[in-house]
């Protein structure tokens, strides 16, 4: 009873730690545990839908991690398939899992070049739960991606409402939230915000300058001289 919250406690762990060599043996692990799933004879068919459910999204997770983005989507359209045919018993509980899965699939879409199909998932992700913050921030994203800056920051908004009404997001999802925020924040001249944003995601993620790498160095040395002398932080 216990399998599902191990096996994610432990991909968001090695997540955190940014350890890809051992999400890829976990992985691989979990393939051989979902055959073992399948082939189980002895599993009621509810609980053998419900683990192949996880498994499927969790190895969406961590394919989409190590960047095998068509994998991804194949996992996570198999967790949405399996849903779909085993509904959760409340209404409120599928509508939840639904959302935060097309959520996750739109992302590995985005990543992998389509960005139709991301808008797409986005818009199911916000159509089954309007209160999913991820398909906000993910919606940011690709606005970000293609200099539409002012989009981008209401979308990081609209996920920042969301969260802190109905859900406890994930460190990983804040640090890429508000390092996001404060890249679009600069971009369009908004500086105290953006100074205040990075302020925000480095006092909850302890990891957030390792973790965002990426878009630190797109940030000036003027503005990380700011950061540096108002709040004593290395960028090191």
């Amino acid at each position: 009873s216990e399998i599902y919250k191990d096996i994610w406690e432990l991909a968001n762990h090695l997540s955190y730690k940014i350890d890809f060599g051992n999400i890829y043996y976990l992985n691989e692990s979990l393939i051989i545990f979902t055959k073992h799933i399948k082939e189980d004879k002895n599993l009621l068919k509810k609980e053998k839908v419900d683990f192949l459910i996880e498994l499927f999204w969790l190895m969406g997770f961590l394919n989409r991690k190590l960047e095998n983005y068509e994998e991804s989507i194949i996992n996570f359209s198999w967790s949405l398939f399996l849903l779909k045919q085993h509904p959760r018993s409340y209404y409120q509980l599928q509508e939840d899992y639904l959302g935060f899965l097309y959520a996750d699939r739109s992302i590995a879409y985005y990543l992998g070049g389509n960005i139709k199909e991301a808008f797409s998932d986005i818009n199911k992700s916000i159509e089954n739960n309007s209160f999913c913050y991820r398909a906000y921030i993910h919606a940011g994203l690709i606005y970000q991606e293609y200099c539409n800056f002012n989009m981008a920051i209401s979308m990081f908004e609209k996920a920042i409402d969301e969260s802190s009404e109905i859900y406890e997001p994930y460190i990983t999802d804040i640090s890429r939230l508000y390092i996001n925020k404060c890249f679009a924040e600069f971009k369009i001249g908004n500086i105290e915000n953006a100074i205040k944003d990075f302020y925000i995601g480095f006092s909850k993620d302890k990891k957030f300058i390792k973790r965002n790498q990426a878009i630190i160095k797109l940030i000036p040395e003027s503005l990380k001289n700011i950061i540096r002398i108002k709040f004593q932080i290395s960028f090191k």
